[in-house]
C-alpha cells in the first residue's frame, strides 16, 4: 500500500499546478524522485509513491513507462517532482 496518496500524483507541471492552486512555486522545495523496479502496475506506482519525501504536498510532472519482456520480467519506471512546502 502506498504511503503517499496516489490522487496527489499529477502529470501537470509544478508551475501549472501552483497556478491552479493560487500559490507561488517559490514557496516550495522541488525534489526530483525516480523509481525503477520490476513490479507490475499498480505495485510499481505504489513503490514510486512511497519514495515521496516527508512533507510532500503533491508530485507533479509525473511520467511512467512499463515494459514486459517475453520471459515475464516486467520493468516499471517512473519519475516526477515532489513539492515540499518550505518552512
Amino acid at each position: 500500500m502506498a504511503t503517499f496518496p496516489l490522487e496527489n500524483i499529477v502529470t501537470m507541471s509544478a508551475r501549472d499546478w501552483c497556478e491552479t492552486q493560487g500559490v507561488r512555486l517559490s514557496d516550495y522545495q522541488p525534489i526530483g524522485i525516480h523509481h525503477c523496479g520490476q513490479e507490475q502496475y499498480p505495485l510499481g506506482m505504489e513503490s514510486f509513491a512511497n519514495q515521496a519525501p516527508k512533507g510532500t504536498i503533491i508530485i507533479t510532472d509525473f511520467h511512467s513507462s512499463m515494459t514486459d519482456t517475453r520471459i515475464g520480467n516486467p520493468s516499471y519506471e517512473a519519475h516526477g517532482t515532489a513539492l515540499v512546502l518550505k518552512s
